[in-house]
């Protein structure tokens, strides 16, 4: 794995929870692909924010 392949995973997983945290769930598309499944428990505490 090169460094720019490991800058990039970081900055994405960093995006992910400054996005979640901030409940911007609106802009998933920053990190997913289309196609996604993606499934939050009704356990999740407080999730997403309204």
């Amino acid at each position: 794995m090169t460094p720019e392949d490991r800058t990039a995973i970081t900055d994405l997983i960093s995006l992910h929870g400054h996005l979640t945290d901030a409940g911007e769930l609106d802009r998933q598309d920053e990190l997913f692909t289309e196609d996604i499944t993606y499934d939050v428990p009704p356990s999740a505490s407080g999730w997403p924010r309204a």
